[in-house]
């Protein structure tokens, strides 16, 4: 760590303390507790999801598919502000 060096010169530091082997590495998992959420249901998954997904040791999950959907319009559905039936709600404003 850079709190384990001395500067002695530009471009020229003393290692005061070296780092052992996986000092610094975490094995899968550590980071998440095993009863934890990790996303919540119905959640958009995030780049950020993946590795906290990836961390926990889970690589496959169900998604929803998403929905495709078209609106054909007739030219009925949208009336005038004024028009003669009153119980419509469709406006064109």
């Amino acid at each position: 760590m850079i709190e384990d060096v001395i500067e002695l010169e530009e471009n020229k530091v003393q290692i005061l303390k070296s780092a052992h082997p996986w000092q610094h590495i975490r094995p899968i998992g550590e980071d998440i507790v095993a009863t934890e959420m990790i996303i919540p249901s119905k959640h958009r998954i995030r780049p950020i999801d993946l590795g906290a997904l990836l961390a926990g040791g889970i690589d496959k999950i169900k998604v929803y598919k998403k929905p495709k959907i078209g609106i054909l319009p007739t030219g009925t559905e949208i009336t005038e502000k004024n028009w003669q039936n009153r119980n419509r709600r469709n406006y064109r404003f």
